[in-house]
C-alpha cells in the first residue's frame, strides 16, 4: 500500500524533526522529507490505497502528543505567552499597558525574545485569559507552562480534524490537518495560539452552514478575541451568508460577532487597541512586499553606489498602502467565491490572502484558514496555503541556520527567493479566482454541497 508507506515516512520524518534542534541541518532535512512524502500521500491516485478515519485520528493524536513532549524547535513564542499571563496573574498588572520588561526579576523574562520584552501584549483578551489560566495551573514550572500551551494547540488541532471528519467523512481531509508535518512541528510544537483561532473559525463556518447565525457570530468573535486578524474570516463569512441567505441572516451573524469582539477589546483599554493597530506597521523580511527592497539590496552588494534611501522611505509608510493592497486582493479573490455552495473557500481564501499579503507574517499565521480549507483540500487554495506554509517555514529555518554559521549573503538570497515565491503564489491565487468557472463540485465539495442543501 503506497499511501500507507508514505504515511509511515511522514510520521517517522516528523518525529525526527521534533527530536532534533532547528540549529542543525538534520531538522531541516527531516522536515523536508516529511513534506515531500506528505504531498503524494494526499494527492496520490486511489489505487495507492485508502485510509480509515479512525486510523488517521490515532496517528494524528500520536503525532500531536509527540509534539507536546518536545520543547519548541522553531519559536520562542510560548515564553511570550507565559510572560503576558504572568503579568496578569502573578504581577497583577494589565499586559496591554505594562510590558514584561517591567518585571526584571521574573524568572521567565530571560526566556522571552528580547525584542518583545519591551512591548505590551499583541494577543486578544480571550487568549490572555487562557494564558493566565495556564500560568495559574503551571505556577513557576517552566516545563508545565510550556506543555500547557502546547497542549492547548494540540487539542485545538485535534478538534479541527474531528470536525473535518464529521462534516466530510473524508480521511484525507483529516490528514490534511492532523498528519501535516508543518502543523505538527511549526504550529503545535511551537504552541501557537493560531491553532485555537483557526479551529474557532472552522466552528463558525460549520455553524453558518447550519444556519446557526448567532452561534457562528460568537465563534468568529472568539477567534478574533484570540487574535485580532480573526476579523478577516469573520467578514468573509458574513459576506457569504448575505449572498446565500440574505441581509438579515448576515446582519445577525456579523452584528453578534462585532459586538462581542468589540466588547472584549474594550476591556483592554484604548491604549491597548491602539498598540494592536500599530502592529500592522511592523516590518517583516519575508513579507511579499519586501521583494523590491531585497532585490535592491542584492544589487547594492554588486554596485555599492546604489542608494537605499528612496525605497526605504516607501517602506516607512507601508502600513497604509499594504492595507489598501490587501483589501483589493481580498475583493478579487473572495467575491467570486461567494457563489460557492459552502463558505469554506470564501473564508479560507480570505485567511490565505491575509497570510500572503500582510506586512508582518509568520508561518503559523496560515493555520487561521487551514482547517477550513481542509474541508475543500482538493481545491487550489488549500494547496497554496500549504505551499506558503512550507515556503515561510523553510525560509525562516534556512535564514536562522545561515546566520548561525555567519553566511550572511545566503540570508539575503533566501529572503529574495521566499518573497519571490510568495509573489508567484499571490499571482496564481488571483489568476485562479479570475479564471475558474463556476462548476459542479465533486468529492469533498460534493459533501459540503449536500450539507448546505440539507440546512436550506
Amino acid at each position: 500500500m503506497i499511501r500507507w508507506a508514505l504515511a509511515a515516512v511522514v510520521v517517522l520524518a516528523t518525529v525526527a524533526a521534533l527530536a532534533t534542534s532547528q540549529a542543525g541541518w538534520v531538522h531541516v532535512a527531516a522536515l523536508g522529507v516529511a513534506c515531500a512524502a506528505f504531498v503524494p500521500m494526499l494527492a496520490g491516485p486511489k489505487r495507492w490505497g485508502t485510509f480509515r478515519g479512525w486510523a488517521v485520528a490515532v496517528l494524528s493524536a500520536g503525532l500531536l502528543m509527540t509534539a507536546v513532549m518536545f520543547p519548541p524547535r522553531e519559536s520562542a513564542d510560548v515564553w511570550a505567552y507565559t510572560m503576558y499571563g504572568r503579568v496578569l496573574m502573578v504581577h497583577h498588572h494589565n499586559p496591554y499597558t505594562t510590558a514584561p520588561a517591567t518585571f526584571k526579576g521574573d524568572p521567565f523574562l530571560q526566556r522571552m525574545g528580547t525584542f518583545w520584552r519591551q512591548r505590551t501584549s499583541l494577543y486578544g483578551p480571550a487568549f490572555t485569559a487562557l494564558s493566565a489560566g495556564v500560568v495559574r495551573l503551571a505556577r513557576n514550572n517552566p516545563r508545565a507552562n510550556r506543555m500547557g500551551f502546547q497542549l492547548l494547540a494540540a487539542i485545538a488541532a485535534f478538534v479541527a480534524l474531528l470536525l473535518v471528519w464529521r462534516t466530510t467523512h473524508d480521511p484525507l481531509g483529516m490528514a490534511f490537518v492532523g498528519l501535516n508535518p508543518l502543523v505538527v512541528v511549526t504550529v503545535v510544537n511551537g504552541a501557537h495560539n493560531d491553532a485555537i483561532a483557526g479551529t474557532a473559525v472552522l466552528v463558525g463556518v460549520l455553524l453558518a452552514m447550519r444556519e446557526r447565525d448567532v452561534l457562528a457570530g460568537l465563534a468568529m468573535a472568539f477567534a478574533t478575541l484570540i487574535k485580532v486578524v480573526g476579523v478577516v474570516p469573520m467578514a468573509a463569512l458574513a459576506l457569504w451568508t448575505w449572498r446565500r441567505r440574505g441581509l438579515a441572516a448576515a446582519a445577525w451573524q456579523l452584528g453578534v460577532g462585532v459586538i462581542v469582539a468589540a466588547a472584549g477589546y474594550a476591556l483592554t483599554g484604548v491604549t491597548a487597541v491602539r498598540d494592536l493597530a500599530d502592529a500592522f506597521h511592523l516590518g517583516d523580511p519575508f513579507a511579499v512586499w519586501r521583494l523590491p527592497l531585497h532585490v535592491v539590496q542584492l544589487l547594492q552588494r554588486v554596485h555599492p553606489g546604489i542608494s537605499l534611501a528612496g525605497i526605504q522611505g516607501v517602506y516607512r509608510s507601508q502600513g497604509y498602502w499594504v492595507t489598501l493592497a490587501t483589501l483589493a486582493i481580498l475583493a478579487v479573490v473572495v467575491l467570486p467565491r461567494l457563489r460557492e455552495p459552502g463558505p469554506a473557500l470564501a473564508v479560507g481564501s480570505a485567511a490565505l490572502v491575509y497570510a500572503l499579503t500582510a506586512g508582518y507574517v509568520l508561518p503559523w499565521f496560515l493555520f487561521l484558514g487551514l482547517p477550513v480549507l481542509a474541508l475543500v483540500w482538493r481545491r487550489l487554495p488549500a494547496w497554496l496555503a500549504f505551499a506558503d506554509l512550507a515556503v515561510l517555514s523553510f525560509g525562516y529555518l534556512l535564514t536562522q541556520r545561515f546566520r548561525t554559521i555567519h553566511v550572511y549573503p545566503a540570508v539575503l538570497w533566501t529572503q529574495v527567493m521566499v518573497t519571490a515565491a510568495e509573489v508567484v503564489l499571490v499571482a496564481i491565487l488571483i489568476g485562479w479566482s479570475l479564471r475558474e468557472p463556476r462548476r459542479r463540485v465533486q468529492g469533498t465539495d460534493a459533501a459540503l454541497s449536500a450539507t448546505a442543501a440539507q440546512v436550506q
